[in-house]
C-alpha cells in the first residue's frame, strides 16, 4: 500500500513539474514577444480629438461693444487654437520625417496626401527641396490675425453670411448652390459666399486658404522669415501679406493692423 502511495505521489510530482515548465515557458514568450521593441520605425503625432463646437452665438443683440467683442473672441479663440494644434501636428511630422534617412512607403503616403492638401510640386526625390516647402506652407496663423480678420469680415460675428453661412471670413465659393449669393453681386459674377457646416470648419478653410493659396505667399515668406530667426509669429507682421486678400489693398492691410493694435489682440499670440 504504501509502495503504491509513494508512486502515485511521484506520478503526481513530476506531472506538477512538468506542467509548471511548459507554463512557465509559455509566459516567458509572450513577455519576450510583447517588450520587443519595433526599432524601424519613428511614431508620428497624432491629432488632438476634436471637441465640440458650439453654434454661432447670436451677437447681435449685445449692445454693449465691449461686452461684445469679449464674448466674440472668448467664443472664437478655442477654435482658432484648436485648428492651429492641428497644423502643428502636420507641421511636427513633417519635421520628424525630414530627419530619417530612409522613408517607408507609409511615410511616403503620409508626406504625398500632406503634398496635395497644401499643394506643394515638389517630388520626395529631391528631399531638401521638398521638406522645405513643406514646412513653409504647413504653419499656426497667429491668433491675432485670425480674430481681427473674422471680426473684421463677419461685423463681429453679425453678418447674413456669418449668421446663414457660419462663414466668418468672406470665403469665396464658384460652384452654382455651393454657398449664399451675395445681393450686390456684379451681373457677369458666379461667385457664391460659401456656406459651412460650422464655424469651426470656417475657420479650418480660411487657415488653409492663407496657407496654400498663391496670393498669400508673401504672407507665408514672412512667417518663415520669423522662424528662421527664432522671432515670435505675430499678426501685425503677417497681416502685411493680406494685399490680396480685399480689393481695398493696402488700407485693407491698414485696417486689420489697427484692429489688432486696438483690441490687444497680440495677446493671444503670446498665449497661443
Amino acid at each position: 500500500m504504501q509502495t503504491t502511495t509513494n508512486r502515485i505521489l511521484s506520478i503526481i510530482f513530476l506531472l506538477v513539474l512538468a506542467s509548471s515548465f511548459i507554463l512557465g515557458t509559455q509566459v516567458t514568450t509572450t513577455h519576450s514577444e510583447r517588450i520587443t521593441p519595433n526599432t524601424g520605425s519613428i511614431k508620428l503625432a497624432v491629432k488632438p480629438k476634436r471637441l465640440p463646437t458650439k453654434p454661432l452665438p447670436d451677437f447681435s443683440h449685445i449692445y454693449n461693444t465691449q461686452e461684445k467683442k469679449q464674448q466674440f473672441f472668448s467664443y472664437l479663440m478655442p477654435i482658432v487654437k484648436q485648428v492651429n494644434n492641428e497644423v502643428l501636428v502636420e507641421r511636427k511630422n513633417i519635421s520628424t520625417l525630414s530627419q530619417k534617412s530612409s522613408l517607408t512607403n507609409r511615410d511616403k503616403t503620409y508626406l504625398n496626401k500632406l503634398a496635395k492638401k497644401y499643394r506643394v510640386k515638389t517630388s520626395l526625390d529631391n528631399h531638401a527641396k521638398f521638406f522645405q516647402r513643406l514646412l513653409i506652407k504647413v504653419d499656426q496663423i497667429p491668433p491675432s490675425l485670425v480674430l481681427a480678420q473674422a471680426a473684421n469680415e463677419s461685423a463681429w460675428g453679425t453678418s447674413r453670411f456669418a449668421v446663414e453661412g457660419n462663414n466668418l471670413f468672406g470665403q469665396w465659393c464658384f460652384a452654382k448652390g455651393c454657398g449664399l449669393v451675395p445681393v450686390r453681386r456684379d451681373g457677369d459674377a458666379s461667385h457664391e459666399v460659401a456656406k459651412f457646416s460650422s464655424v469651426f470648419h470656417s475657420v479650418e478653410s480660411y487657415i488653409l486658404n492663407l496657407n496654400r493659396h498663391a496670393q498669400y505667399s508673401d504672407l507665408r515668406a514672412i512667417r518663415f522669415r520669423l522662424r528662421s530667426n527664432e522671432q515670435p509669429i505675430n499678426g501685425i507682421q503677417l497681416a502685411n501679406g493680406l494685399l490680396g486678400y480685399s480689393e481695398r489693398g493696402q488700407e485693407y492691410v491698414n485696417e486689420i493692423q489697427s484692429m489688432i493694435r486696438f483690441n490687444n489682440l497680440a495677446s493671444f499670440d503670446k498665449n497661443s
